[in-house]
């Protein structure tokens, strides 16, 4: 998985991933279950009803496309930043691709981990819309952060890198969107990737649903 993801590192993720879903599967009523930690208080269920393309219907902007990225450490390395520049201005506020997609969000990934472990920022009005609930209680209808858990699997095979989100949790952080650059503070102690681990671009991602009940899968914008 490592050099799989490497070779991905290598183009800094410009390629296209393929985001739409087999056309043969229906999703209705479908209920998604978000696997978490048994650190974590709270579960977090999302529970979709989704139609077989969640592919937004506007093309992927600049934004989406990451051309740069760091984590950096303060002195006394207790709090962490995460960088990333893109090749266009970062909304502030929800806009029409991220309005159609149903998560969208930017990664900073340990890929040598098992399971993969990330910190990432997200941005989805459309799962809170579908799901009738939160994921956080930090800015839930707006940009907010996470740490995350992914792993290959046969449910999100030929979607993306066929990684699956099998965890999730809800740490607080400070997010500044300056322009085409988006930062994320968030205390040494929440976060699952540092400076020592992160190991390879950040990328924008969106999450789609994949081919068996209770499976959420990574997928290019």
């Amino acid at each position: 998985m490592e050099s799989k993801l490497g070779n991905y590192c290598s183009s800094n993720f410009s390629l296209k991933i393929l985001t739409s879903l087999n056309n043969s599967v229906q999703f209705s009523n479908l209920m998604k279950a978000v696997i978490i930690g048994t650190s974590v208080s709270v579960a977090l269920l999302v529970a979709l009803v989704v139609s077989p393309m969640v592919q937004s219907a506007v093309a992927a902007p600049s934004y989406t496309s990451v051309t740069g990225s760091t984590v950096t450490a303060n002195p006394a390395e207790k709090v962490y930043y995460f960088k990333a520049t893109t090749n266009g201005n970062i909304p502030t506020v929800a806009d029409s691709y991220i309005k159609g997609v149903l998560v969208f969000g930017y990664a900073w990934a340990d890929a040598s981990s098992s399971p993969i472990q990330a910190v990432v920022v997200t941005i989805h009005p459309l799962a809170n819309d579908v799901t009738g609930t939160k994921d956080s209680t930090q800015n839930p209808s707006n940009w907010h952060p996470h740490t995350a858990q992914l792993a290959e699997t046969a449910a999100c095979s030929g979607i993306g890198l066929g990684l699956q989100v099998v965890g999730l949790q809800s740490p607080t952080g400070g997010i500044a969107i300056n322009g085409n650059t988006i930062t994320l503070t968030m205390n040494a102690n929440s976060a699952t990737v540092s400076p020592s681990t992160f190991n390879f671009g950040a990328t924008g991602f969106t999450l789609v649903p994949g081919s068996t009940p209770g499976t959420l899968c990574v997928a290019g914008p």
